[in-house]
């Protein structure tokens, strides 16, 4: 440039030397013709004495002059020569000015001015220069006016005639405006109040409105330009303080095509524009401005346009297929919005609205047609980083109301809808971005508050974060993985969202794991570490309340994998949900906080609650004694169904009108579910505290309900462990071992007390239903029974039941089964099959096989027991009570086998020692030490004080109206009593010594009365039939050593 400048002034200094040597030796050079006129050049520009310098028109003939109309008032050069021209038009009007300088140096050179009213006037002038001319149908073409140094060179400004313009400057300065050649004119470059102009290599072509205008001025430059189809704009500058808009290329304008207002020190760079109409750069009220490396084309609309602006920079843009946006800020502030290329608009490609501290980073916004950033009416300090947002559509950011903003590593991709859309906001971060392939969500908060969802990558959108009406929230270092299906979505009611804690953002809002007796809850949200997999579902709260769900991977949805509904106080802690599908906690009316979670292979279950504490609470305190439904210390493992369900949680009230307990189950590890490893169902007020339950399948399931409390937890192999249809529960300090079964109880009192039950492979207390308490419990190796019920009034108190197999089955009635210890039983260890059931004190040991009592029915009592290791050791069937036993057995110690039983206070310690078949049974008081003693076969017995000591016999009757009455039949070793039938009666028995005979007695109308009937060995009785009476014994011998009567028509009367 300065090359051509150089070229110019030389070539003036050249023509003027040419001209002095012409007309005139000194430097007063005049030279005009066309036969002069105009007043004789105006009487040759005011004589005073012809110190003119310079003037030459010349050609002479036909070089036309005309009306001219000079005033100049000195220094001169006003040269032309060759094909001069300046006309002025007449009778066709115009005129009006071909030049009227008022001096100062003036020079104008090589005219072809034509028709005028104005072609130049200039006023106070300085050191003008209009060089090179030929302006043509003039009405207007450059007007000066209080002028300094000027230069408007090179000119061609064309036909014009109404619309003015064609270079006006007005206030001047060291305005250069250079190569000009303007064309069909109304505008065409007009600087106004000036200051150092420079508008350099112009064409400015078909103007009709602008095509460079500047104001109000400052040191304005706006270089190498060729602006093309003007019509409006086409550069426009206003207020001006410090601008430059560089190498300029601007075409089609018709409106915009760079405009700035009320500017300062702007620079808008290596600009081309290329189609406008209308923007195509627009900057507005302005201030330091610099608007870089532009390429900005095919307008129609925004393609930049920034409003009231302040310390702008947009940088090295390449703003692409514009059509509205492509960038358009609004009431903006220190707006920075770095190495752009905005691509294909139509709508959007970054638009805002009365933003502030601005800054978008190393951006490409891509395939736009609406979105691509956009914030519709406020901002504030925006950060959103280094961008590339890509094929928009609608989204990839759009905000309307954002605040303290800030979203940083952005690469958030295939839009279509969403990637980002947030509406009111608040104190946001959405930080290091990667949030691909979208067509809806990947992020989308409305109404929002304090935000910040942290580390994300959050992949392969249809969702992937939804969070609705919104407050605190949280979510932190997030990789959310292939959605296609929630991965987390909370959403509220805005009722809920009158917040006195404000403002915050989050983690110093919530402390997690804190009891509520020291927690003042606000509404909120922090979903923490989170890495929640291959979506398809994870995480949905809906209504929310107080979140806070800790350091998540919730691994490889499809379904569940949480879900939370109408929320209040929801914690999980240190989750790991794994590998869901269907199940990984899924909540209903909610209300929360399971602690240190670890719920693992899911398809099912693994943790579901329904109805639980669904009374709503303040959303800021919680009353001190309300527990939300704690389930604690979690590792909840193999799921496919349960592994914790509960429904219809029912909590009970106090009078304060706060809940009691409504679930807590308190130290986890549940281990192989598969059906239950706790299921509730109807619920009510839980509590079932220390766990471990291991190889579920069962391990707890209470249908139910009602008022559980199953405490200090054990279990191990479960298939069974506790599964109790409900009613007033109370399975106490527990821990069983081996699986299949280990308590099964079905309904109503339940209270199975201090358990601790060992290895069974089935049984281990079994009870269908009703009273239940079975209290202080141990039952070791079962491997079949140790308790089985079946029903009514079960009370079995303080038990120990330890090597079982059987131990105790009672198909029922009202049973109560007293301070039992049944040890070492191997096989049976009590079996009854009904009636009104009660068996005292009981220790009844075992391991030499069979009984240790099995009554069969009816209306058992079998009172203070001690049964010791047997074969044997009661049988009974009939209206038993078998009374102050003790039998320490191998082969019987009691069996009777039907009829009215009583046999009171018992001691028999046994081979035999009472067997009984039938009728009125009544065997009373005794004591017997046995091999045989009191065996008896039937009809109306009755035997009374019996003390029996044998070793064999010593009682055994078979038949008839059996009466023996005190019996004491001592030192037995055969017979000692032996009755074979009719009518027995044996009264006021002791028949001592035995060793043979003492009594025995073959049939007919027996009595043999008030007895003692002595030292017997041999006789003291021995008789075989007919009307036998023999009355009033004593038997000190005598009446042949006391009788021997075999057929005899007996009575012997009153014997001594």
């Amino acid at each position: 440039m300065d090359n051509i400048y150089k070229r110019y002034f030389i070539s003036i200094l050249f023509i003027l030397f040419f001209v002095f040597s012409l007309s005139c030796v000194s430097a007063s050079t005049y030279v005009v013709n066309e036969s002069w006129s105009n007043d004789d050049i105006q009487n040759l520009v005011n004589d005073d004495s012809l110190n003119i310098t310079d003037l030459v028109f010349s050609k002479t003939i036909d070089g036309i002059y005309r009306d001219i109309s000079l005033n100049i008032y000195k220094p001169i050069n006003i040269v032309s020569d060759l094909n001069i021209l300046l006309n002025g038009t007449t009778n066709g009007f115009a005129s009006g000015y071909a030049f009227n300088i008022l001096s100062e140096g003036v020079s104008v050179s090589g005219f072809n001015i034509t028709g005028y009213v104005t072609a130049i006037t200039a006023s106070f002038s300085d050191n003008l220069i209009v060089f090179n001319n030929n302006f043509h149908n003039n009405n207007g073409f450059v007007v000066v006016s209080y002028s300094n140094t000027v230069n408007i060179r090179n000119n061609t400004f064309y036909n014009g005639l109404n619309g003015f313009d064609g270079i006006s400057v007005t206030g001047s300065d060291n305005v250069n405006i250079d190569d000009n050649n303007i064309h069909d004119l109304g505008s065409g470059i007009t600087v106004m109040e000036s200051n150092n102009t420079n508008i350099k290599n112009n064409t400015v072509k078909e103007n009709n409105g602008y095509g460079i205008s500047s104001d109000n001025g400052e040191n304005i430059t706006i270089t190498d330009n060729d602006l093309d189809n003007n019509k409006g704009t086409g550069i426009s500058a206003n207020n001006i303080n410090d601008l430059e808009i560089s190498e300029n290329n601007v075409k089609s304008s018709g409106n915009d095509g760079i405009s700035i207002s009320s500017s300062e020190s702007v620079l808008i760079g290596n600009n081309i524009v290329e189609d406008s109409s209308s923007n195509g750069v627009s900057v507005y009220d302005s201030e330091d401005i610099n608007i870089s490396k532009n390429k900005v084309k095919r307008s129609n609309g925004h393609g930049l346009s920034l409003d009231s602006s302040k310390n702008t920079e947009i940088s090295f843009n390449n703003i692409k297929d514009n059509q509205n946006a492509g960038v358009s800020l609004g009431n903006s502030k220190s707006i920075q919005i770095r190495n752009n290329n905005i691509v294909n608009s139509t709508g959007n490609g970054l638009k805002a609205n009365k933003l502030i501290n601005s800054t978008l980073y190393n951006n490409i916004i891509i395939n736009n047609t609406e979105n691509g950033f956009l914030i519709e009416e406020s901002a504030y300090n925006i950060t959103i980083k280094d961008n590339t947002f890509d094929k928009n559509n609608i989204n990839n950011l759009y905000f309307a109301n954002i605040s303290q903003s800030m979203i940083e590593n952005n690469n958030i991709t295939n839009a279509g809808s969403d990637g980002i859309d947030i509406s009111h906001g608040d104190f946001i971060k959405i930080q290091n971005n990667i949030i691909r392939n979208n067509t809806n969500l990947g992020i989308l908060t409305i109404n929002t508050q304090n935000l910040l969802i942290n580390k994300n990558k959050i992949i392969n959108n249809n969702n992937g974060i939804n969070v609705l009406y919104s407050t605190l929230i949280g979510i932190f270092n997030n990789s959310i993985e292939k959605n296609k299906g929630i991965a987390i979505y909370f959403q509220n009611d805005s009722n809920n969202q009158a917040n006195p804690y404000l403002p915050c953002i989050l983690p110093d809002n919530i402390r997690t794991g804190i009891p509520p007796t020291s927690l003042h809850i606000k509404f909120s949200a922090m979903i923490n570490d989170n890495n929640i997999s291959n979506n398809g579902g994870g995480i949905e709260i809906n209504t929310f309340d107080g979140i806070t769900l800790n350091k998540n991977i919730v691994d490889k949805n499809y379904g569940d994998g949480i879900n939370v509904f109408s929320s209040y106080s929801t914690f999980l802690e240190n989750n790991i949900i794994s590998n869901n599908d269907g199940g990984g906690i899924f909540s209903a009316e909610s209300n929360i906080r399971f602690y240190t979670n670890n719920i693992f292979n899911n398809t099912g279950t693994g943790i579901s609650l329904l109805n639980p504490n669904s009374k709503k609470f303040s959303p800021y305190l919680w009353p001190e004694s309300y527990y939300i439904e704690t389930i604690l210390k979690n590792t909840i493992s193999n799921n496919k169904e349960y592994g914790i369900l509960i429904f219809d949680s029912k909590a009970i009230l106090d009078e304060t009108d706060y809940f009691k307990i409504d679930i807590w189950i308190v130290s986890n590890t549940i281990v192989g579910n598969g059906l239950s490893g706790v299921f509730l169902s109807n619920s009510s007020n839980n509590f079932v505290s220390g766990n471990i339950f291991r190889f579920n399948g069962v391990g707890v399931s209470l249908y139910s309900s009602n008022y559980v409390n199953l405490s200090g937890n054990g279990f191990l192999n479960n298939g069974v462990g506790v599964d109790v249809s409900s009613n007033g529960v109370n399975v106490f300090l527990n821990s069983f071992s081996g699986g299949n079964n280990g308590i099964v109880v079905r309904g109503v009192g339940n209270v199975l007390r201090d358990n601790n039950i060992s290895s069974t492979k089935k049984d281990s207390v079994f009870v269908y239903g009703y009273k239940n308490t079975i209290k202080n419990n141990k039952i070791n190796n079962s491997k079949g029974y140790g308790i089985i019920l079946f029903a009514y009034g079960n009370n079995v108190t303080y038990n120990s039941l330890i090597n079982n197999y059987k131990c105790l089955y009672i198909s029922s009635n009202e049973n109560v089964f007293s301070y039992n210890k049944v040890i070492g039983s191997k096989s049976d260890g009590l079996i009854v099959i009904g009636s009104s059931n009660v068996f005292k004190k009981n220790i009844i040991n075992g391991s030499w096989n069979g009984y240790g009592v099995k009554l069969n029915g009816l209306y058992n009592i079998f009172q203070d027991n001690k049964i010791s290791k047997f074969n044997y050791g009661v049988y009974t069937r009939s209206y038993s009570l078998v009374y102050n036993n003790r039998f320490d057995v191998k082969k019987l110690g009691i069996s009777a086998k039907g009829s009215y039983n009583y046999l009171f206070k018992n001691i028999i310690n046994s081979q035999y020692g009472i067997k009984a078949s039938g009728k009125y049974n009544e065997i009373y008081s005794n004591k017997i030490t046995s091999k045989i003693g009191i065996m008896m076969n039937g009809d109306k017995n009755k035997l009374k004080d019996n003390k029996i000591k044998s070793k064999t016999y010593g009682i055994s009757v078979i038949g008839h109206k059996n009466i023996l009455y005190g019996d004491t039949v001592t030192k037995n070793k055969k017979f000692g009593v032996q009755i074979i039938g009719n009518k027995n009666t044996i009264k006021k028995c002791t028949i001592t010594k035995n060793g043979d005979h003492g009594v025995k007695m073959i049939g007919n109308k027996n009595i043999i009365t008030r007895n003692i009937i002595k030292l017997n060995k041999y006789h003291q009785i021995k008789l075989l039939g007919s009307g036998n009476k023999i009355t009033k014994n004593n038997f000190g011998v005598k009446k042949s050593k006391a009788l021997h009567n075999v057929y005899s028509r007996n009575s012997f009367n009153k014997n001594k």
